[in-house]
């Protein structure tokens, strides 16, 4: 790629700034923030050459080469000022436009100017943006700004946009569009997506070409992209082709007959003709009779979303049928168990549906069946949400991890209620097989224990017909019991498992270790390093990942740091080479153990570099990690686990409130751990311990912890504080707000600035800016009139000393 202009340089840094810009790839599609910025260009010694105008009418996005040399010599012919790639939505005219732009940075005569997609309203900066950038580029230089759909623009700005060739013949435009009257006379290129005649999908489109366009928006329909949806006045053209090519009287009748035809299931006929639209199919009787009876509109909202789930078919939805209350017809279903998913206002902008339903309802109406058994629906809800979560545990192990944790998030409340119909209808094998494909995730999101109310029932009446079954039970038995620290009923579980034919004998070494209660045997750790070395074998990251860490675990309990930190290191390369962000953070905390137990290095940069890939992951990831830490310890002490852990979730309860993005289920995650931690050690030490690890940064915490529980020092000073004093080596802010009119929040920087931090530092303690450190501590010399930080520092000490014992000491 080329450099930059000479006469860009560090003057022209704000060009490289944010610009945020509100548009999509195509209707619908999630924005993506992104920087408007130069990509390269040098100053040549000629000046651009006249190119020719182009041969080809269109572009075959296949053939991408030849696709990018045709806009550079349409760009560049000499009546040329202004390009515009148009297309239907969903085509790649956004990758065209970043091929394009990678393309013209290899000229050394070329500045490109990159205007994205955002997520906030357009920004009054972008035309100060661009007259930096034209009078940064040399006279003998083009300037080629590349606009992502247009359409974010109102008509006077976009009209501003388009009249700067105009203006500075050094400037060329290319923008995309799916949509002919935002163009206001400029050249167009259409995009041709498939590989016959038609480029477009319109209204009157030849007929003879209805098939390959109904092709192309099956095949997304297969794919089930969630970013693939339609603009209205798309929606209602390809529905119009779809209706003549189907002989389908409406477009509502077209959707639902459309996905269920070729989306998951095969039907007979599609409906008469003399079906209503607004009432397309009733299904006869009622909920008391196992029954279910639905609407027309009803049906449609199922399609959708079997369609395109995540909240995609929804949006297409709002587009294409305004007439419809589309989000009270999604709240019925899901009221009534059709549909599960968050509803808009819970964490996200959008809801997120997935059906519980399947093809069969669908299948079921279009066939013209009289009903549908409320039994049939229930049971392909669970194949549905076991072949679902299969799909995220696979992801749990890659580089799409942290939108996997996301999603499980919101999955999880639908999994139990899947289980409990399982088990409530007596269908246990399927809730046994449902719960083991969710172990991987739950281990890794500390949701082990949930399982465990679900278990207790099945392990009473379940009588598994195969020795893989009940393999699988006492499988799941052992890990639930020893993750809920029922080490008695765990160990149960396992004698009984050791005695079955298993096919993989490295399995049982993994599930001794969950039961040997904190202690380790070299002969234990033998097996272990048996079993990771056959799962680096076989190439399995999720059994890899699983018994490198409880071979680490073991080494670390026998007190053999240096081998523990030895094969951290080796295992570390591996999950940062395999992109699974979550084992790379918990390996960097076992490093920290073996630094603190060894004295031979800093602990502190080992858990930050931990924090700053757990805390991406959501708190129910970085509880469950540092969970792995705290209580993997011999001797164990419960009562203290749940002290330390109280002390973590208090303080991820404070990141929790500093975060703006799905911030509801950070606090349903911190209120579920610290449901289970009051059971441990009483709601109210509970809550005195979280109120004071709430006033200590996590990486002081964890500094602190790991300190006292590996440095030799079982009853140092943290374990001797008390709920609601002041963190390790600070003064009492309770104290001071009490001696004064400082604030809370004064009062905490007061007692920072006395232990002699800097402003940067408190400002990294406390999460909030510098800025608001400096103005905390103008009024708190104000009211203590003091002239100095010096002076403040004294003010501190001296209330300290004069206080009373009781007085510094209470809670």
């Amino acid at each position: 790629m080329g450099a930059l202009p000479p006469c860009v340089g560090a003057s022209c840094d704000p060009i490289l700034a944010s610009v945020n810009l509100r548009t999509t790839t195509g209707a619908g599609e999630q924005a993506k923030g992104t920087r408007a910025r130069f990509v390269g260009g040098r100053t040549g010694e000629k000046p651009w050459p006249d190119y020719p105008g182009p041969d080809a009418e269109s572009l075959d996005l296949p053939q991408v080469s030849g696709a990018l040399e045709t806009v550079r010599t349409w760009l560049f012919s000499a009546d040329t000022r202004a390009l515009a790639l148009t297309g239907c939505p969903g085509i790649g005219k956004t990758k065209l436009l970043a091929s394009l732009r990678e393309h013209l940075s290899l000229f050394d005569d070329i500045a490109v100017f990159a205007a994205s997609a955002g997520d906030q309203e357009p920004s009054g900066d972008l035309f100060e943006h661009l007259d930096r950038a034209i009078g940064a580029i040399g006279p003998r230089s083009h300037l080629v700004v590349l606009v992502d759909d247009i359409g974010f623009l109102d008509p006077g700005r976009r009209r501003a946009l388009l009249e700067l060739p105009h203006r500075h013949p050094q400037v060329r435009i290319v923008l995309t569009t799916h949509r002919k009257d935002e163009l206001d006379g400029v050249l167009t290129l259409p995009i041709r997506p498939l590989s016959g005649p038609v480029d477009q999908i319109t209204s009157d489109a030849d007929p003879a070409h209805s098939s390959e366009v109904v092709r192309f928006f099956l095949r997304r329909l297969r794919r089930r992209d969630p970013t693939f949806t339609l603009a209205p006045e798309d929606i209602g053209s390809v529905t119009r082709i779809c209706a003549a090519s189907f002989g389908i009287p409406s477009d509502v009748d077209m959707l639902a007959d459309l996905v269920a035809r070729h989306g998951l299931t095969a039907v007979h006929e599609s409906v008469s003709e003399d079906t209503p639209r607004n009432r397309l199919a009733e299904l006869l009787g009622d909920t008391d009779s196992a029954h279910l009876s639905l609407t027309g509109d009803e049906m449609v909202v199922l399609a959708s979303i079997l369609a395109l789930p995540g909240g995609a078919g929804i949006s297409v939805l709002r587009h294409s049928l305004p007439r419809c209350d589309i989000d009270s017809l999604t709240r019925s279903l899901v009221e009534r168990g059709l549909v599960f998913g968050a509803e808009p206002g819970q964490g996200e902008s959008r809801g997120r549906y997935h059906l519980r339903v399947t093809g069969f309802a669908v299948a079921s109406w279009c066939a013209g069946q009289p009903e549908v058994s409320l039994a049939a629906i229930r049971q392909s809800q669970a194949d549905y949400l076991s072949a679902y979560i299969r799909r995220m545990a696979a992801g749990c192990f890659a580089e799409s991890q942290r939108t996997v944790f996301a999603e499980f998030q919101y999955e999880q409340r639908n999994m139990r209620c899947a289980i409990t119909e399982l088990v409530g209808n007596g269908r246990y094998a399927q809730a046994v097989a449902l719960m083991c494909d969710a172990l991987p995730l739950l281990a890794r999101t500390c949701g082990v224990t949930e399982l465990l109310p679900h278990l207790l029932p099945i392990i009473r009446e379940y009588v598994p017909a195969t020795a893989q079954e009940r393999y699988s039970l006492a499988e799941l038995a052992v890990r639930v019991f020893a993750a809920a620290g029922e080490q008695e009923a765990a160990e149960v579980c396992f004698e009984d498992l050791s005695r079955l034919a298993v096919p993989d004998r490295t399995e049982i070494a993994l599930l001794g270790n969950l039961v040997c209660d904190g202690r380790g045997s070299e002969e234990l750790a033998e097996a272990l390093a048996e079993c990771v070395s056959a799962d680096r074998k076989r190439g399995d990251l999720t059994r890899l990942s699983e018994s490198v860490s409880e071979y680490i675990a073991c080494l670390t309990r026998m007190r053999l740091f240096e081998r523990a930190d030895a094969e951290c290191r080796t295992a570390l390369f591996e999950a940062m080479r395999n992109g699974d962000e979550y084992a790379a953070g918990s390996l960097l905390l076992w490093r920290a153990v073996a630094a603190c137990a060894t004295g031979l290095g800093d602990t502190r940069p080992y858990l930050e570099r931990a924090l700053t890939k757990l805390l991406p992951l959501g708190p129910a990831a970085t509880m469950s990690a540092v969970a792995t830490v705290i209580e993997d310890h011999h001797p164990r002490d419960p009562h203290q686990d749940g002290i330390d852990l109280a002390m973590v979730s208090g303080s991820i309860s404070r990141t929790c409130a500093h975060r703006t993005d799905g911030a509801s289920a950070w606090w349903s995650v911190v209120a579920e751990a610290d449901r289970r931690l009051s059971i441990r050690i009483g709601a109210i030490s509970l809550q005195r311990w979280s109120a004071a690890g709430a006033s200590v940064d996590l990486v002081d915490l964890l500094c602190e912890i790991l300190q006292r529980r590996w440095n030799g020092n079982p009853t140092g000073a943290a374990m001797s504080r008390r709920p609601g004093m002041a963190p390790l080596g600070t003064a009492d802010p309770h104290l001071l707000k009490e001696r004064s009119e400082l604030t809370s929040r004064e009062s905490e920087v007061a007692s920072l600035v006395a232990m002699g931090l800097t402003n940067k530092q408190i400002a990294r303690r406390l999460r909030i800016s510098e800025w608001t450190v400096i103005n905390h501590l103008r009024q708190v010399m104000r009211k203590l009139d003091c002239n100095s930080r010096v002076q403040v520092a004294r003010w501190v000490h001296d209330l300290e000393s004069a206080a009373t014992p009781a007085e510094a000491t209470r809670p």
